[in-house]
């Protein structure tokens, strides 16, 4: 009798374990996840929360926009194509200062054989006939020192066409540094929104392998009662690898983007600030401006201008050239070949220069270049053209992805519930663990895809404001 008693105790504390456990599979994991505190699986955004916890012991972050300053600064294109803008500026000051007036000094020395000499028949009748005066002039060895002034009276507008078209190409390069400065912002904001839609997935598949592991200890703990097949924790533990891979994968991507974006602006993607966000202009406004302030429509226009300067060259050297020339002289002999001592004497004139013929070389290059000038007009009309459709088609697709967006709020709002329901389903054996296991994979997957579309719209505004050209920092 004593032996039963203490049998009947033995099954009894047995049934009570029993009730125990199934108690604990009773309350669904997100349910338990809710009130805890650290051990608890992450909320809807995850990301969200680490990073509110590692602000307090990271080091004080940049803007995005300070790292996009810091990236153009040290760009080699655009270094050199602030040299070479220089390079034009210089070229074209070079070129006004031709039409001021030039002082040469000369030196010159020069030895002769033989010195010029007159032979005049003698001056008196008495005199020996054979013996004729002789006058020479000059000396075997010449010397002469001189200033030379040249002062440009007439090209036919070809210095003013000259410094003009300089002038012109280096405006044109400086607008050139803005479009790469526009397309050295825009990679490393794509860049930027690309390692945040990555981190924002790493984050998700991280809750998504917690509430995994919550479920795979219930599960261990009821197969160990004998109360839940092993299936069922085969099949959890082969999620969870999955999801292991998945973060792997993850990680490779993350790491690439890494060091693309530091090799950019020399700082990694977790120095900058996550508060960034696209200025943002609706469709019309945005045609307008593209319309109004490309650069690559100025830099059409600068190439315009620099075929118009260079006809104008062309015509100016079809003209006479005129300079006028003063030189000043100290020389022995001077002038006067006959006088033989060192002497001062001045000289002054004009110089023109005209090309009579030329084969009409100037025509056919004044016409080549109006060939060349239709070729830009017509690039020109065709760069609009495909902006304005870029244009539209990017925000056809920024409305389809907020249209969207709208939607996922339901869907996540009712995947939320199907977790639950297909919990309480498997628990009563009455639903395979598989489909359990995919709704809530269907249920983290949402909330990713939630954040995604977020990250996708902020892309969208970026190649919307890459296609414009769009100056100024976030709001």
């Amino acid at each position: 009798m004593k032996s039963l008693t203490c049998q009947q105790t033995k099954e009894m504390i047995r049934v009570i374990l029993r009730l125990c456990l199934l108690f604990f599979f009773i309350f669904p994991v997100t349910g338990l996840a809710a009130p805890a505190t650290k051990d608890s699986s992450p909320e809807i955004f995850p990301h969200e929360i680490n990073d509110s916890q590692t602000k307090i012991t990271q080091p004080t972050k940049i803007s995005l926009d300070q790292a996009i300053n810091d990236a153009q600064k040290k760009n080699l294109r655009l270094n050199n194509l602030r040299l070479e803008a220089d390079g034009f500026s210089l070229e074209a000051q070079k070129i006004f200062k031709q039409k001021l007036f030039t002082i040469n000094a000369t030196g010159n020395y020069l030895y002769k054989s033989q010195t010029i000499f007159v032979e005049l028949p003698p001056f008196s009748p008495t005199a020996n006939a054979a013996s004729p005066f002789r006058l020479e002039g000059g000396f075997k060895h010449n010397y002469d020192f001189g200033l030379a002034v040249t002062q440009p009276l007439f090209t036919g507008g070809r210095l003013s066409a000259q410094a003009s078209f300089f002038r012109s190409a280096e405006a044109a390069t400086s607008i050139k540094m803005t479009l790469l400065a526009n397309e050295i912002a825009t990679n490393l904001k794509l860049l930027f929104f690309e390692y945040r839609r990555l981190k924002a997935r790493k984050n998700s598949l991280l809750a998504f392998k917690e509430q995994l592991s919550l479920h795979e200890k219930k599960i261990a703990s009821l197969v160990e009662a004998e109360l839940a097949r092993r299936l069922n924790l085969v099949e959890t533990k082969m999620k969870m690898e999955e999801v292991a891979a998945s973060l792997l994968d993850i990680e490779q991507a993350l790491a690439a983007i890494r060091f693309d974006f530091q090799q950019l602006c020399g700082y990694w993607p977790d120095e900058i600030e996550d508060n960034y966000q696209e200025r943002t202009l609706n469709l019309e406004e945005a045609i307008a401006y593209f319309e109004q302030n490309h650069p690559q429509l100025k830099i059409y226009q600068e190439k315009i201008n620099q075929l118009g300067l260079q006809k104008k060259i062309i015509q100016a050297n079809n003209l006479p050239q005129i300079a006028t020339v003063a030189e000043v002289h100290y020389g022995r002999p001077g002038l006067n070949f006959f006088k033989k001592e060192w002497s001062f004497y001045a000289t002054a004139g004009l110089a023109i220069q005209f090309r009579f013929f030329d084969w009409f070389q100037g025509r056919n290059q004044i016409e080549q270049l109006n060939l060349d000038e239709q070729k830009i007009i017509k690039e020109k009309e065709d760069f609009l053209a495909r902006g304005k459709l870029e244009l539209k088609k990017l925000y056809e697709q920024k409305e389809i992805l907020a249209g969207k967006l709208n939607h996922l709020e339901n869907i996540l709002r009712l995947a939320e519930e199907e977790v639950k329901i297909k919990e309480e389903l498997a628990r009563q054996n009455l639903l395979p663990h598989l489909d359990y296991l995919a709704s809530l994979q269907a249920f983290e997957q949402n909330k990713w895809a939630r954040e995604e579309i977020l990250l996708m719209i902020e892309e969208i505004k970026v190649k919307i404001n890459s296609v414009i050209a769009l100056k100024g920092e976030s709001r």
